[in-house]
């Protein structure tokens, strides 16, 4: 099994933009969750909700923000829904890397951590 998935992506603005939009909860609220709550800051504890994932809608699904090297990464971890503290058992981490090259920004998002869930094996393959 692999423990991560990554894609990877040219974006054509400036490091800078692509960082507020990747980092600054208003702004992923629009592209990614439909609320976010956290501060962009090591250590800072939120949420990310969705209107129509059932658990994941009413629950949202708490995060921790543990890497901000402004431009270059921001990173968290985030755990299932019924949690409210994160447990290494039920915590993935998703990296955002972004890169300056020509024409814009390599934005890379990676999620790992899977082999760490306590999942039951159909769960994880699927």
């Amino acid at each position: 099994m692999n423990d991560s998935i990554e894609q990877e992506i040219i974006i054509n603005a400036p490091i800078q933009n692509v960082w507020q939009v990747v980092t600054r909860p208003e702004h992923m609220s629009k592209w990614f969750s439909d609320t976010a709550t956290y501060e962009p800051r090591v250590g800072s504890k939120g949420k990310l909700t969705w209107k129509d994932l059932g658990v994941y809608g009413r629950n949202g699904a708490p995060l921790e923000i543990v890497t901000v090297d402004e431009p270059h990464e921001f990173a968290f971890l985030w755990v299932s829904p019924d949690k409210e503290t994160a447990e290494i058992d039920g915590q993935t981490l998703v990296t955002f890397r972004l890169t300056e090259v020509d024409g814009g920004t390599q934005l890379r998002v990676t999620e790992s951590g899977f082999s760490r869930l306590a999942l039951k094996d159909a769960v994880r393959a699927e």
